[in-house]
């Protein structure tokens, strides 16, 4: 019986996410070693060992994105349907081409716009990101309630703050024509970021920095494009995308 065909990259992504989880657990011994080490001879030797293992862990980090997008891209494509199956992903049979097989950017309007906001999230660009909202939109799942432009772009400001480096390590995986001027747009993520900075959101406490690193597997958004506009996003994050993010800090919604 034949493999999966990306479980060579899945085997990739869990072994990276082991050594990470080692260097992780090295680290934090050493951290408690040097809160009770009183030479400083033997301290400057303790922090050589941490350098080293930061510069190993920020090489792991890197292929471990590099992986995702892999996944991301490699799950995209349908494997071979069985013709005597008559099961199909639900957009399948209309799915146009990924980026992977686009070769580079991607080529409709709608599916610039959805890859504009993106990166305009990525780059922290509130005002970018705005320009591509609709006044209107209405945002699912992304946080526990449903929210409208100002919230969302608010969000984006405090988990960018909190997350430097958040990435979405994504690509528009299928659009569709609605009706005149409005399309749905389904976009495939495999989120990472590192909690380096404080995460301030309304009606929560401020979370100080925890180092840890966020890995979320292959979600998607789907957004309803309408005259130039994005006016509606939808996830499949479980409960939502904020609560996937705490969980992941070993932090819960109050």
């Amino acid at each position: 019986m034949s493999q999966p065909p990306c479980s060579h990259i899945e085997a990739i992504i869990q072994k990276i996410t082991q050594d990470l989880q080692a260097i992780d657990d090295q680290l934090h011994a050493l951290e408690v070693e040097g809160m009770n080490l009183l030479n400083p001879w033997a301290y400057l030797v303790l922090q050589r060992q941490v350098d080293r293992l930061a510069k190993k862990k920020r090489a792991l980090q890197d292929a471990w994105d590099h992986a995702m997008t892999d996944l991301a891209i490699c799950r995209s494509h349908p494997a071979p349907r069985d013709p005597r199956s008559s099961q199909s992903y639900r957009r399948g049979s209309a799915r146009a081409p990924s980026q992977a097989e686009e070769g580079a950017r991607p080529s409709t309007p709608v599916a610039v716009l959805v890859q504009a906001t993106i990166e305009a999230w990525e780059k922290k660009d509130a005002s970018a990101l705005a320009s591509y909202l609709s006044d209107d939109l209405l945002c699912r799942h992304v946080l526990p309630q449903s929210v409208g432009k100002a919230q969302l772009i608010a969000f984006m400001a405090s988990i960018t703050t909190a997350f430097p480096g958040w990435s979405f390590n994504g690509h528009v995986l299928h659009e569709e024509n609605l009706a005149d001027q409005c399309w749905n747009v389904l976009y495939v993520t495999a989120i990472t970021g590192t909690n380096t900075g404080y995460l301030s959101l309304p009606t929560l406490p401020v979370i100080p920095p925890t180092g840890r690193r966020v890995i979320m597997g292959t979600r998607h958004l789907e957004f309803l494009v309408a005259n130039g506009r994005i006016k509606a996003i939808d996830a499949d994050f479980s409960p939502s995308g904020l609560e996937e993010v705490l969980a992941q800090l070993e932090l819960e919604l109050p």
